[in-house]
């Protein structure tokens, strides 16, 4: 039996403070921000009897984040089981719960949030009073259950077989409270008198694995093996939500006292989907080996579109050559290995972007359900296609050194891009998946370990990664897809999601030299500024990425590590700084706007208050180029000093201690970048819109500091 404890204490805080060059309220902006705590026990045990062994584990963690109202707690139960009743059976079962509860505050696009009412306009809290954003209580409950059973069957009467089957099960629960208080003071827009917002979503996953290998010889030097199988799985999602309003008192917030029913309604979704397999290996010599494999995929959320309810077979063959192992070889070569593949994937769509209209149940009047549409999608619409191929070597020299070079070209047919349709097809409020033709992309991967010093008590390791990427659309028949605010596209010849509009050159004058607005510039040189001559402005993406990393043991029970990170040649809509300039919010844009009333136009002092001027010009033409920044940055992520006591201690006390350790690490504690705003990785929507690499009223990531001790017995 072992015992194993582990404590931890810390705290968090902000990493950057909002300038005052920036926004004239940055000093109220920076008061709401807190030092948060967080704690952390976990006790296990572990151990094995007969023919079974076993884990057990209880956690809980405790946090506040870096604004009011804003912290939580996550309790985790674990518990794992190997039985092995002979040799040619063992049964693995894994098993977890975990209990979340947290609150979280108003943030990004809100302006019931604390930067919305701090940010934006020169006036603090300008939209709604700090009382009111305080009193909004928004509170979560996540229950999640993760099972999983696994059966190997090696039978000793046929040599090299090896059968498994498995089965797990992800069923979570979520509830959502949002309150807004009842009261005559509160002016939250549209509520009447509070608000009570109860949201429900229960999520029920199950799979199903089956797979056989056989390894076997089949000549001197060949040896190969022959896997088949079939997955399949099944999904299904419930959600529930009732909004009620006008509550006869703030104290009593059982949303069966609001007067009003605002809105009220559930939704269901189950998809299944299931798979085949097959994999041929072979090993010549310990010199050669090639991979193939092939797959195929069933899903019912093509079930409802044109296409088939069967993807298209995916593909693959990989292989190396180990040339460490012929003699002409230098012996300084531990490894040195040769690589390929090629491999096709797939992803499928949401399960309603096949569903051209997807209505939904709404209360009419006069006692009457009715209809609205709640999505839509593209009955056409068919899987992406994924194909790479890829090469490169592996070498590693005396032991110490080893290096590693990827070169990689992706190309992905049919990929799903949510775009937003004209008004005039009734379907403006909604974004419409859409197949959007090839994007190709190919990039240079690399990785460098080195054994710096190896003694009996003293060892040094450190590595580094770089990649290059770049990525464009192929063919989208001519189209221009576009995102929110038309900020980012998907268009021919550009990066997906690049930043694209109109480019500003400084300011345009009359003939008296007085100020005359920005100059937008005529790209295409026809005398005529129009949408034909916006231009891509930057990427979302970077260029350039990677990092540096070090591990040092010192004296046998020092440890030393740290990792820095960067990343180089993307660029961020800072929405911030835009809106707070447009709500006169700006100082710098405040005192140009006075030295343009001051100063003499056609003057140099003038000319150039003008030019600075142009490039903070709020309009929806020119904001995408005004203020878009620069967004390279390094940071250093983590660095981290621990101490083994396990000897000291085993000599001072009588107990059978087996470790006893202290850390102290902090994380994201310096971030070096020209990026005005105060963190440059941050992402306003999802991953899968078109606009990515917005910056509005989003929260930073903190910084943390912590020292954890543990313990085992």
């Amino acid at each position: 039996l072992q015992v194993n404890y582990s404590g931890t204490l810390g705290y968090t805080e902000r990493v950057a403070d909002y300038d005052s060059s920036r926004f004239i309220t940055a000093d109220a902006a920076n008061r709401t921000f807190r030092e948060g705590s967080l704690s952390e026990n976990q006790v296990s045990v572990s151990g094995a009897f007969n023919d079974v062994s076993y884990f057990a584990s209880y956690g809980r963690r405790d946090t506040e984040g870096i604004q009011r109202n804003n912290q939580g707690t996550r309790n985790n139960v674990q518990a794992n089981f190997d039985v092995r009743p002979n040799d040619e059976f063992e049964i693995q079962a894994n098993t977890g719960f975990t209990i979340n509860e947290y609150n979280r505050p108003q943030n990004d696009n809100n302006l019931s949030g604390v930067l919305g009412n701090t940010l934006l306009t020169p006036a603090p809290y300008f939209f709604r009073d700090s009382t009111e954003i305080d009193a909004i209580d928004d509170e979560f409950r996540i229950q999640r259950f993760t099972g999983s059973v696994r059966s190997t069957y090696t039978p000793e009467s046929v040599s090299g077989l090896r059968i498994q089957a498995s089965a797990g099960a992800d069923v979570s629960s979520r509830r959502e409270d949002l309150t807004f208080p009842a009261g005559q003071a509160t002016t939250f827009p549209a509520i009447t008198n509070g608000e009570r917002n109860i949201f429900t979503l229960e999520s029920r996953q199950y799979n199903g694995d089956l797979t056989a290998r056989y390894e076997y010889d089949i000549s001197d030097g060949l040896s190969a093996s022959s896997t088949v199988g079939t997955q399949a799985f099944t999904e299904s999602e419930r959600e529930s939500f009732l909004v009620a309003q006008n509550f006869g008192t703030p104290k009593v917030t059982d949303i069966g006292t609001g007067k009003d029913l605002r809105n009220v309604g559930e939704n269901l979704v189950n998809t299944r989907s299931a798979g085949i397999f097959g994999r041929q290996t072979f090993s010549y010599q310990n010199r050669y080996s090639l991979d193939l494999s092939l797959r195929r995929d069933y899903s019912t959320k093509l079930l409802t579109g044109e296409k088939s309810s069967f993807t298209a077979w995916y593909p693959s063959v990989r292989g190396n050559v180990r040339l460490s192992q012929f003699d002409f070889a230098p012996d300084f070569f531990t490894q040195l290995k040769l690589r390929g593949a090629f491999g096709q994937s797939g992803s499928l769509p949401d399960v309603t972007d096949t569903q051209a209209l997807r209505i939904g149940a709404e209360r009419g009047g006069y006692d009457s359900p009715g209809g609205v549409i709640n999505s839509v999608g593209d009955s056409g619409l068919d899987s992406e296609r994924i194909s790479e191929v890829e090469g490169g070597i592996d070498a590693t020299v005396s032991e110490r050194y080893t290096l590693g070079v990827t070169y990689y070209y992706q190309s992905t047919s049919n990929s799903i891009v949510d775009f937003d349709p004209a008004p005039s097809t009734g379907f403006g409020n909604f974004s419409v998946p859409r197949n959007v033709g090839e994007i190709t992309g190919q990039g240079v991967e690399t990785q460098l370990d080195v054994a710096v010093l190896e003694l009996d008590n003293y060892q040094v390791d450190v590595s580094a990664n770089y990649t290059y990427q770049t990525s464009e659309v192929q063919d989208l028949d001519e189209q221009l897809i576009q995102g929110g605010f038309e900020r980012n596209v998907i268009k021919e010849g550009l990066p997906p999601a690049a930043f694209f509009g109109f480019k500003i050159d400084g300011a345009q004058f009359t003939e008296d030299g007085a100020y005359n607005g920005p100059n937008i510039v005529d790209t295409d040189g026809d005398g005529d500024v129009d949408q034909d001559d916006r231009v891509q402005l930057g990427n979302p993406n970077p260029d350039h990425y990677g990092g540096f990393s070090i591990s040092a043991r010192l004296f046998g029970d020092l440890t030393i590590s740290g990792r820095a990170e960067y990343q180089i040649g993307q660029q961020v809509y800072n929405g911030t700084y835009r809106f707070a300039t447009r709500f006169g919010n700006n100082p710098r844009f405040s005192e140009l706007s006075g030295q343009l009333d001051e100063l003499e136009p056609g003057t140099q002092e003038y000319r150039r208050a003008a030019n600075e001027f142009a490039e903070l010009q709020n309009s929806d033409r020119v904001s995408t180029s005004n203020f878009l920044e620069d967004a390279d940055f390094l940071k250093i992520r983590e660095i981290g000093v621990g101490y083994d006591f396990t000897g000291l201690v085993d000599e001072a006390v009588e107990l059978p201690v087996r470790e006893f350790r202290l850390r102290l690490s902090g994380r994201n504690l310096f971030t070096f970048t020209e990026y005005g705003g105060p963190d440059p990785q941050v992402n306003q929507t999802g991953a899968r819109t078109i606009t990515q690499g917005t910056d509005f009223l989003t929260l930073q990531t903190p910084r943390t500091f912590s020292a954890t001790l543990s313990v085992g017995f």
